[in-house]
């Protein structure tokens, strides 16, 4: 056998769905009188070929691609700059047992009810401020924000 070219190989893969059940008939004639395997393991080693390679071009494609299209990877007031699904304790803020005064309740996230922030409760706690940011409110109708001097 003096090696594979790629007109053998064209061949072959335009025979092979005509002789499925002896995959030797598809070589050219030449390749037909060196030992070939029979259907199964010509036919297993094919399909691990392929998802070895399936597998292999997924694990390039993740690891060339980004999760963060568009953004960089850094925090923002503290907080990631990437998007992300919500965990509960996320929304524990927004959770509410029924209609409550001054809050909308707008949908339910893990069989609880969720309601806009609460305007009256404070904002700020001020153990998770840094030492060198007061609070100022800007207006009655904005959030107290922690700002530095």
């Amino acid at each position: 056998m003096h090696g594979v070219t790629l007109d053998a190989v064209l061949h072959v893969v335009s025979q092979l769905p005509k002789h499925a059940t002896n995959p030797r008939l598809a070589w050219p004639d030449d390749f037909q009188t060196q030992p070939l395997t029979g259907p199964i393991p010509f036919w297993t080693a094919t399909v691990i070929t392929w998802i070895a390679s399936a597998a292999l071009a997924i694990s390039i494609g993740r690891l060339l691609s980004t999760k963060h299209v568009g953004q960089e990877r850094h925090a923002r007031f503290g907080a990631p700059a990437w998007s992300r699904q919500a965990t509960r304790a996320d929304l524990a803020p927004l959770i509410v047992k029924g209609p409550t005064p001054g809050r909308t309740i707008f949908g339910k996230a893990h069989g609880k009810l969720l309601a806009t922030e609460d305007r009256t409760a404070p904002t700020c706690d001020a153990k998770h401020l840094n030492a060198k940011a007061t609070v100022v409110e800007y207006s009655s109708s904005d959030r107290h924000a922690p700002v530095r001097p």
